[in-house]
């Protein structure tokens, strides 16, 4: 693999990757992933870490940034209080991942943020811990807690796109919340790209009339000929309390 390194920030740009056993604290960059920049279609794993206040001042991905169609895979991982900000756009306040199969099991989200510096009816942000882009089919949340995360929408997680559904299991989300539009704890362009199991919603806030608290989607992902709302909420949710 090809990596470039310094004491806060590590980029890989080719081959594959693996960190194991160590925290990243305070790491700041100001290109996308404030610890992590990992391009390439390469194996990329994550194990046993902790990241504490790192941030990224590019608008993508506090902590770690990924772009590549390998597999992704994360595990006990803690992020505390860390952000991404952005001139106009910001996502991913500790991740964002774009492309591969991605698995995140035993993962844990604190205090994660995306900010907007300079504001106007064209800025956003996103994804107050993670924004996905373009999953493969395969991708699994398991046992991953948000709490406290915050962006204008999808106070936690922002779901852009994906091969088939991804699957959130056995997972809290508590205290999240969007400043601007829906989705306190999960905004998600349609319907078809998510399946939820056994997951716990708690207090969950969003703005706006006709907004979801803790699950918000822009459009239903079905013909308008074909609108079953009972058959959606069954293909969407399962086993989960909010």
């Amino acid at each position: 693999s090809t990596l470039e390194s310094n004491s806060n920030h590590t980029d890989v740009l080719s081959g594959n990757a693996e960190f194991d056993d160590d925290i990243f604290e305070n790491c700041t960059s100001s290109d996308f992933g404030g610890a992590i920049n990992f391009r390439s279609d390469g194996i990329l794993a994550i194990h046993d870490i902790d990241f504490r206040s790192c941030s990224s001042s590019s608008g993508k991905g506090g902590v770690v940034y990924v772009i590549g169609n390998g597999e992704h895979k994360l595990s006990e991982i803690s992020f505390r209080d860390c952000s991404t900000s952005g001139q106009l756009n910001a996502e991913g306040g500790s991740m964002y991942i774009e492309g591969g199969t991605n698995t995140l099991k035993d993962v844990d989200f604190k205090s994660s943020k995306v900010a907007i510096t300079i504001k106007n009816e064209d800025s956003i942000s996103k994804g107050g811990a993670l924004v996905a882009v373009g999953w493969l089919s395969g991708s699994m949340l398991d046992e991953v807690d948000f709490r406290d995360c915050s962006a204008g929408i999808g106070g936690a997680i922002y779901l852009d796109s994906a091969a088939s559904r991804v699957e959130i299991v056995d997972s809290n989300f508590r205290n999240n919340a969007a400043s601007i539009d829906g989705g306190g704890a999960i905004y998600v362009r349609d319907t078809t790209l998510i399946h939820l199991n056994d997951v716990k919603f708690i207090n969950s806030s969003s703005i706006g009339i006709i907004t979801g608290n803790d699950l918000h989607f822009s459009e239903l992902g079905v013909s308008a000929d074909n609108i079953n709302m009972t058959q959606i909420q069954q293909d969407v949710v399962t086993k989960s309390k909010s």
